[in-house]
């Protein structure tokens, strides 16, 4: 997630942005959602995680270059860090679905304003809100409270992958400001290869193993992740897109609504049920993660060189 003071970009936004950038930023949220839940439905099936994030990442990195991405505008010796943080990111996700609900897999972008804030103040030097703080407080104890409760228990190792996932999806924001607006679509490119190739190694070193998947069935793997790269590569455009036109503390306000859909989606389609503590908790989380960036003086920003 991409949170950021609308007057920290270089170009105002227009009070009311257009229907179709708020259009693209919901259809990115859905997209994300739907990825959670199909990931999670392959895993279920006892598919190639790493195959299907291999296909999906190649197939999304062309994404890019077909919306004006170019290896050459891809800056290593300065983005190195938030490519490598966002690579371990994706990496984690890829991972946890196999062995988490989808819903408590989606606790990571939330929980990942922690990091970021930790990172502003210690890093960067800037201050935080009273309000923000206390809203990041209640959204860590909410998110502590939805997984204690949640009827599916959560193992140790779901615990410690997705507690890697939320610091480095929050870091990888900090790193992430030293990449102007220009650059945002051959950044992503980057971060896509990077992802792809980690991919790669997971399935070389995991094998058929519980952690991720069965290798034999190849073909629909790679056939899955293809077409999940396809609608994520346009999300990631479209994100962008809506991020350039209301601001991107507006646009994270609207994807972390996925959570509940990505709740929604888990009962229907996956019959991962919900107690009715963890389902309150839930939405205490989602409430208190728009207050947190809404109150925060410190929020990331993807800055002009």
């Amino acid at each position: 997630m991409l949170t950021s003071s609308d007057k920290d970009q270089n170009k105002p936004y227009k009070p009311y942005p257009s229907l179709l950038a708020y259009l693209a930023v919901v259809f990115a949220m859905l997209v994300f959602a739907g990825e959670s839940v199909s990931l999670r439905l392959s895993a279920k099936a006892n598919l190639s995680t790493g195959l299907i994030a291999f296909a999906q990442c190649s197939m999304a990195a062309v994404v890019q270059v077909f919306f004006g991405a170019r290896f050459s505008q891809i800056n290593w010796s300065k983005w190195w860090p938030a490519i490598l943080l966002s690579g371990l990111s994706g990496l984690s996700f890829y991972l946890t679905i196999r062995i988490a609900p989808a819903a408590l897999v989606g606790l990571i972008e939330p929980l990942s304003l922690l990091p970021l804030m930790i990172g502003h103040r210690f890093i960067q030097g800037r201050g935080l809100s009273i309000k923000g703080t206390l809203s990041l407080l209640i959204l860590v104890i909410a998110s502590c409270v939805t997984v204690g409760q949640w009827p599916e228990k959560i193992g140790t190792l779901a615990i410690l992958i997705s507690s890697v996932g939320i610091a480095s999806t929050g870091l990888s924001l900090v790193a992430g400001e030293v990449v102007p607006r220009e650059g945002i679509t051959s950044f992503v490119l980057a971060m896509q290869i990077v992802l792809a190739i980690l991919s790669l190694i997971m399935f070389l070193v995991l094998g058929s193993s519980s952690l991720a998947g069965e290798s034999s069935n190849w073909l629909t793997g790679l056939g899955i992740g293809s077409v999940l790269g396809l609608f994520v590569g346009l999300a990631v455009s479209a994100l962008y897109y809506g991020i350039q036109h209301m601001g991107a503390l507006r646009a994270g306000t609207i994807k972390i609504l996925r959570l509940p859909v990505v709740a929604v989606l888990g009962y229907v389609f996956i019959n991962e049920l919900v107690s009715f503590t963890s389902a309150i908790a839930l939405l205490i989380v989602i409430a208190f993660a728009i207050l947190t960036v809404r109150f925060s003086s410190s929020v990331a920003r993807i800055s002009s060189e």
